[in-house]
């Protein structure tokens, strides 16, 4: 009821419903067969029903504190640096993170074209027309997190440690809720970046046959890019074909 953000235990709690609602069966290994809820004998059903579940709400809870709190607390499964930094609900700079890569049903938003998925196995994983890697454990959201960082920190090249990842998601969403100008200035440097590497993928894929940008190329290209603000400032490609080839054959011979 209300708008309520879940810190951890999303996924359970989902699945609990969904199968409340029928969604999916019993495993038919489970002492009662392949069943769904509404097969289940009614004894059963209120059995389920009247199962008491502790939950803790918290009230008027920071985004900063809720990424603190779910990071501590969330000991028993493995959680990368990335996705405890997801937890911080709706925190401006998470937000932004978040709908720039993956599409949120609730929300209906639209991805920046570089994250433009191609199309869905039947296993329900995501091939994307750009990139060849996916957001598995969030790994998109990670590499466009770093480039947040860079631009934030003047679009300067270097390396976004994780420690200062973490000290962004502290501090840059509750600037940006006293100051929306920072927050417009920041965006609009960071989709000028997405829009490059968009254009580098298009090109990659005239030479690939459309296999996209690996995990590595964009993210040395990510380098290349802060390098080229830093000594040229504005700066125009006349041909991306021939930046991607030039480009191609120098990570070939870093990846060699």
């Amino acid at each position: 009821k209300g708008q309520r953000a879940s810190v951890d235990g999303g996924n359970r709690k989902r699945a609990i419903l969904a199968f409340l609602r029928n969604e999916f069966p019993l495993h038919k290994k489970s002492m009662w067969g392949q069943k769904y809820f509404k097969d289940l004998d009614s004894t059963l059903r209120d059995q389920i029903h009247d199962y008491r579940m502790r939950v803790i709400i918290y009230e008027d809870m920071p985004a900063s504190m809720i990424g603190l709190t779910f990071r501590t607390t969330n000991t028993v499964t493995e959680v990368n640096q990335q996705e405890m930094r997801n937890s911080y609900g709706n925190d401006l700079l998470a937000t932004f993170i978040r709908r720039m890569v993956r599409v949120i049903p609730q929300v209906g938003n639209s991805t920046h074209l570089l994250y433009d998925v191609k199309s869905i196995t039947k296993d329900g994983e995501m091939r994307f027309r750009y990139l060849a890697f996916n957001n598995h454990r969030l790994k998109m959201e990670d590499q466009l997190a770093r480039i947040v960082h860079r631009v934030i920190a003047g679009e300067t090249p270097g390396v976004s440690p994780d420690k200062a990842l973490n000290e962004m998601y502290d501090t840059v969403g509750p600037i940006w809720e006293k100051n929306p100008d920072e927050q417009a200035k920041v965006e609009k440097k960071v989709k000028a970046a997405l829009d490059f590497f968009l254009k580098i993928a298009n090109a990659a894929n005239t030479r690939r046959g459309g296999q996209g940008l690996t995990i590595g190329q964009f993210s040395l290209l990510t380098r290349v890019y802060f390098h080229m603000r830093e000594k040229y400032g504005e700066f125009k490609v006349n041909d991306y074909l021939a930046f991607w080839d030039q480009f191609a054959r120098a990570f070939l011979s870093v990846e060699s």
